[in-house]
């Protein structure tokens, strides 16, 4: 029988170093091979500018992605062109078993417990999330950036000096949103980690509210938090 990927051991915790490594790095390889094969064909995303955004941020940075939203929305393109950006780990999940929860068009079939059950057993960690939504057909009728913007971004980003720390304004943010928002020391951590791949991105020495703005804008719903 073929196996669908590596599993955890049902004691994580009872690992060597040396196996934890292991299983990190099967994993890993695992995430890549499933957004490889959902990579598909190469076509042109219109629209979804905010997830592609979202996704070069990913890529700049060596950061994870997820890509939530209902049936037919985009995700798996969206993964796709992650992937071309070179994006390794990424993941896509629905809001509900039908997939329609929240979709303005579409009523979502499930009732409260079957959402309940569903959220709690399809919880993901990611650095980065992303709602996609459907895209609103004047998006259609303009093209959107070649793949060169992006390469070209990437590679400025990849020859960029890492920002000197945070500024004050982006402290105070930082601060704002791990009060309002209660996240935890790691999120805080992924919040920081992510604001400098963005400052990163716009060629600034150090990182900015706006910057801090923008990494707390890609932080997953808490349902989704593991």
């Amino acid at each position: 029988m073929k196996s669908d990927g590596p599993r955890p051991p049902a004691d994580p915790l009872a690992l060597s170093d040396a196996e934890l490594s292991r299983l990190l790095r099967e994993l890993r390889d695992e995430a890549g091979r499933r957004a490889a094969a959902a990579a598909g064909r190469d076509v042109e995303i219109r629209g979804h500018e905010f997830a592609k955004r979202a996704a070069l941020v990913a890529a700049a940075g060596g950061h994870s992605l997820l890509l939530w939203g209902g049936a037919g929305c985009g995700k798996t393109l969206l993964r796709a062109f992650a992937l071309r950006l070179g994006v390794r780990e990424s993941y896509e999940l629905r809001p509900c078993p039908c997939g329609s929860l929240g979709d303005a068009l579409v009523a979502c079939r499930c009732d409260p417990a079957q959402v309940a059950e569903y959220r709690a057993r399809n919880r993901v960690a990611a650095d980065i999330s992303v709602e996609v939504c459907r895209v609103p057909e004047r998006e259609f009728r303009a093209r959107g950036a070649p793949p060169a913007h992006y390469a070209g971004q990437l590679g400025r980003a990849a020859a960029a000096p890492a920002p000197a720390g945070l500024g004050p304004d982006a402290e105070d943010l930082l601060g704002a949103a791990v009060n309002e928002l209660g996240l935890t020391h790691r999120e805080r951590q992924a919040v920081v980690a992510v604001a400098a791949t963005v400052a990163r991105l716009d060629g600034a020495g150090r990182v900015s509210a706006a910057h801090v703005c923008e990494a707390v804008s890609y932080r997953r719903p808490g349902w989704l938090s593991p």
